[in-house]
């Protein structure tokens, strides 16, 4: 999940770390660079 914390009338961007197994790398490296739909709930 990643998400913008913090204060919204201050900060403009978030970060997000994604700790994975070397063989999922590729998987998550793709969503990505990859354009997709935006979530939100």
């Amino acid at each position: 999940i990643f998400g913008r914390a913090g204060r919204p009338q201050f900060d403009k961007s978030g970060e997000g770390i994604i700790i994975t197994t070397h063989d999922r790398l590729a998987y998550y490296l793709r969503l990505l660079t990859n354009q997709l739909p935006i979530e939100s709930q």
